[in-house]
This record gives structure tokens, sequence and C-alpha cells, in this order.
């Protein structure tokens, strides 16, 4: 979080925390897509990238709360905007992930840690979707 706030401070007249926001955005998709590649290899990379680039989301929305709204409003508004995420990962990881899981074979009852094996690579390629979906927009809204 720290490294992404003090980048953005750097680069925020040259290339804009939105856009640095979407750029986020569209990393932590692609890693998502190599999550669900289910190479085991890239898991600890992709441990890494996954909690840079999520880091950097909350480091940046505060940022642009404090740019829209002012310093005095700041803390209200980023509350508000911190809801954002635990709503996304409701859905995510009730209905998403569970869709995946349920279809894949997966069961609550298995005792064996390898029963679903597999299983959650849709659910990593939605994610990565929705991730790249919403970089898309950004940018679009941005021209």
């Amino acid at each position: 979080r720290a490294v992404a706030g003090l980048f953005s401070d750097r680069v925020r007249d040259a290339v804009g925390r939105p856009t640095l926001l979407c750029a986020a955005l569209g990393c932590l998709g692609l890693t998502a897509f190599l999550f669900a590649a289910g190479r085991p290899a890239l898991a600890y990379p992709c441990f890494v990238l996954t909690g840079f680039f999520y880091g950097a989301l909350f480091s940046l929305m505060s940022a642009l709360a404090a740019d829209a709204f002012g310093p005095a409003h700041v803390a209200a508004n980023y509350g508000a905007l911190d809801l954002a995420p635990a709503c996304g990962s409701f859905f995510f990881a009730t209905y998403v992930v569970g869709l995946f899981y349920d279809d894949g074979g997966g069961s609550s009852s298995s005792s064996s840690s390898a029963a679903c094996e597999g299983c959650f690579a849709g659910a990593f390629a939605v994610c990565g979707l929705a991730c790249l979906a919403a970089s898309a927009l950004g940018l679009a809204a941005l021209r």
C-alpha cells in the first residue's frame, strides 16, 4: 500500500490516480488468470502480486477520495467507498465461487483436500474478467 501511495503521489500530474487505479485493476485481473491456470509454480508469485495490487486499490481509493472531496470530507467518503470491496467479495465468495465449487464436485463432507482439484479455475477466470471489465470501463470513462 505504501509503495502504491508513494508512486501515485509522484506521478499524479503525469498519469493521474484514476488511470493508476485502472492499471491496478487490470493487473489484478491478469493475476487472477494466472491463478486460473492452476500451476503450482505460479502460486507464490501470484500471492505476492495479488497482495500488492489489491493493497494498491486501497491506497489509491483513499487518495482519490481526498482529491475528489477534499481533506475535510475524506474520512466520511472513504468510509463509504471502503464498503465496495466488502460487497463485491460477498457476492463473489458466496455465489460465484460456490457455483464453481458445487459444479466441480467439491463438497463440505469430503475429507480429501484434492477432492475439488481445478474447480476454482472458473471462479478465478470470472474474477479476472470482472477486474478487466472494471478497468476497461474506468479507462473509457476517463476518455
